[in-house]
């Protein structure tokens, strides 16, 4: 995968609401540093060190692939909502046991759980 937008729809769906406009600042602010670097360091490196430059390069983007396909998480297949479970887990834990507790209070303090309801109705 390359640089392009691709990569703002992947950063929508792998950071929580709470703090989805701080990682998306991160991610812009990485962004103008690589492109300053390309700019303005890769032409003085290129011109002392020559091709020789260029392995340090390949170095580099070496590392990137390997932190991508070990460090990011895989979205493909799934929902918006099975992300949210990967990285809102506490959250979810207290969500389900709302819910648990507001559907007894609706059946009259019977105890029924979320996931009885559910393989009940399919």
């Amino acid at each position: 995968m390359a640089h392009n937008a691709l990569t703002y729809p992947y950063l929508v769906e792998i950071f929580p609401f709470e703090v989805r406009a701080k990682g998306l600042s991160v991610f812009q602010w990485f962004s103008r540093a690589a492109l300053f670097f390309n700019q303005f360091i890769n032409p003085i490196g290129i011109a002392n060190a020559g091709w020789k430059y260029y392995i340090s390069y390949c170095i580099f983007l070496l590392f990137e692939v390997f932190f991508v396909y070990f460090l990011f998480p895989e979205t493909h297949g799934r929902t918006l909502e099975e992300l949210t479970f990967l990285y809102e887990d506490d959250k979810v834990v207290e969500q389900k046991r709302r819910v648990d507790e507001e559907i007894r209070n609706q059946d009259h303090g019977k105890d029924i759980n979320i996931d009885e309801r559910l393989e009940a109705k399919a």
